[in-house]
């Protein structure tokens, strides 16, 4: 489904739908011939209280996860812009250095920000990280240390690059974990198999008229199916058109290559 999420929403929620409402429909279609409505209608309200406690567990479980995904999605957000604040706030400590490493030290901040940028940032689509930007980050700690040993530990200076560089290797884990982190199979297994039997226990509510019953059977495919996508698309926070932006990364970016000229 990787492909889906590179396609406007639009487009990705249509083509969803038309598959669960041809199956939902196509099952519906398939029950009414084999149970007319005569045969059920006296099971109605005994079906009816079974129904209404079996959506309430689905939705309490859909509502559960989908409150775990979008937190996980909005925390990848703020760690991200986080780093890349971090990193400013770092290439900017690094103009109180000497003129002898403050130059070093600026170019391979800006090295390792251009490598998340427009490199990193499109592997983790496919939940990949790059070694050459952990090389990178390496890199700065090595520069920044490499400074730091002609200061004293309790320096203002010393404690502001150290505390700012903790940070950007925080926060570069944590990108890491959001873009490995994914929900269980175990989760979807569940939450497809509770959609399956919600949507086949609306079969069983036969009416007579067959065109409100089919009308009512897609809505709720289409509700369940937009549900469910939504709690993919944010599982997937780095993948497709409703990825998490790079732009913070890019942004300061074009700052310190200004800034170095």
């Amino acid at each position: 489904m990787y492909w889906l999420l590179e396609q406007p929403l639009f487009i990705s929620f249509t083509v969803l739908c038309l598959i669960t409402i041809s199956i939902s429909l196509g099952g519906l279609w398939f029950i009414r011939r084999k149970f007319p409505h005569e045969k059920i209608k006296d099971n109605h309200d005994t079906a009816s209280v079974i129904f209404n406690a079996y959506g309430l567990l689905y939705a309490v479980v859909v509502a559960f996860v989908f409150f775990i995904t979008w937190n996980s999605y909005d925390k990848a957000t703020m760690d991200a812009e986080m780093e890349a604040n971090a990193l400013m706030d770092l290439f900017y400590i690094s103009d109180s250095y000497p003129d002898s490493v403050r130059k070093e030290i600026g170019t391979k901040i800006i090295d390792y920000v251009n490598e998340i940028a427009y490199n990193e940032w499109k592997m983790h689509a496919g939940g990949e990280i790059s070694q050459t930007a952990a090389d990178k980050m390496g890199a700065v700690w090595n520069a920044i240390l490499g400074a730091n040993s002609s200061f004293k530990p309790g320096e203002n200076i010393y404690s502001s690059a150290f505390e700012t560089m903790r940070t950007i290797t925080e926060s570069r884990r944590l990108r890491i974990f959001a873009v490995k982190q994914t929900v269980p199979s175990i989760v979807w297994t569940v939450l497809i198999i509770g959609s399956v039997l919600f949507i086949s226990s609306t079969y069983f509510f036969s009416m007579k008229n067959a065109a409100p019953q089919f009308l009512i059977t897609a809505c709720f495919t289409i509700l369940i199916t937009l549900m469910l996508y939504l709690i993919y698309v944010l599982d997937h926070a780095f993948t497709g058109t409703s990825a998490i932006s790079n732009e913070p990364f890019k942004l300061i970016l074009e700052i310190m290559k200004s800034h170095s000229r």
